[in-house]
């Protein structure tokens, strides 16, 4: 007579290819969730490009009476913050006035400091040095927020230059 056979073991699932699926479509969502916030971003930035008669892509200068948005700078001492870590800064406050009908967002990586040997400097290299640093904030129409950006190396600010996103680009003297 024939022996008994065994059963085939059942197939053992896979956790790797379970763990991978996850992590992916974790990944997916936060892709969607950033590309929904851009979206809002845009669309507050374009209100405010509707507003001006000069067109996008448009340089102003922050004291012209037509800009929707109105941009004052004056150099200031360095206060370093709790993220500096050495090495020389330099900062300008800023003041940014909403003189539109839509919201204007404004964010210290929208700026850039220009020095009197006309070398750019980008604020995003100052994030977090200065101690009296602006915030990212949405501006209703009226409202107003100052704060000091900062660019990386002992320098004479000239200008400070703020990029709208998808649009207009304000640059005003430093007092």
């Amino acid at each position: 007579m024939h022996g008994q056979h065994m059963p085939p073991e059942p197939k053992k699932r896979n956790p790797w290819l379970w763990g991978c699926l996850g992590c992916g479509g974790a990944i997916l969502v936060i892709l969607l969730l950033g590309a929904g916030c851009m979206v809002i971003v845009g669309n507050s930035a374009e209100e405010v490009l509707k507003e001006n008669s000069s067109g996008s892509g448009s340089t102003t200068d922050g004291a012209s009476e037509d800009s929707p948005v109105k941009i004052e700078a004056e150099a200031t001492e360095f206060t370093p913050g709790v993220l500096h870590n050495g090495g020389d800064y330099t900062s300008v406050k800023i003041t940014v006035t909403n003189d539109s009908d839509g919201n204007v967002e404004v964010n210290p990586l929208f700026f850039s400091i220009t020095d009197t040997d006309g070398t750019k400097h980008d604020a995003a290299k100052g994030l977090g040095e200065d101690d009296n640093e602006i915030g990212s904030v949405t501006l209703a129409p009226g409202e107003n927020v100052s704060g000091v950006v900062t660019g990386e190396g002992s320098f004479t600010p000239a200008s400070v230059t703020f990029d709208i996103p998808l649009g207009e680009t304000i640059k005003v003297d430093v007092k």
